[in-house]
């Protein structure tokens, strides 16, 4: 676990179940577990996505499939797989989570 201020734009992160990505990015592979289709009931089970709880930023209910080459949200949660790499294009300030706590604070 590193600091999200140590990390910049372009930058290559590992993240595992049940960890927040700590950055927007976008999704460059997953390792799929055995068991990941159970998991995604009814959101588009499929042995190619990563699924993602995005429900603090999104308030979607259901996790959110993602493949090799979509973007990923700061803030949510990976539920499935073994791991992912993503790619750091936003971070700090420029992200989405924070840029949804500055409009909250206005």
């Amino acid at each position: 676990v590193i600091s999200t201020e140590l990390v910049a734009v372009g930058e290559e992160l590992e993240v595992w179940p049940g960890e927040v990505v700590p950055v927007d990015g976008s999704l460059l592979e997953w390792s799929p577990s055995d068991n990941d289709d159970h998991k995604l009931e009814g959101a588009c089970a499929s042995a190619a996505a990563a699924a993602f709880d995005e429900s603090l930023l999104t308030g979607e209910a259901r996790p959110v499939p993602k493949a090799a080459g979509d973007a990923i949200i700061g803030g949510s949660r990976l539920v499935t797989g073994r791991r992912i790499r993503l790619r750091a294009e936003r971070v700090g300030s420029g992200a989405a989570l924070a840029q949804i706590v500055a409009l909250v604070e206005r």
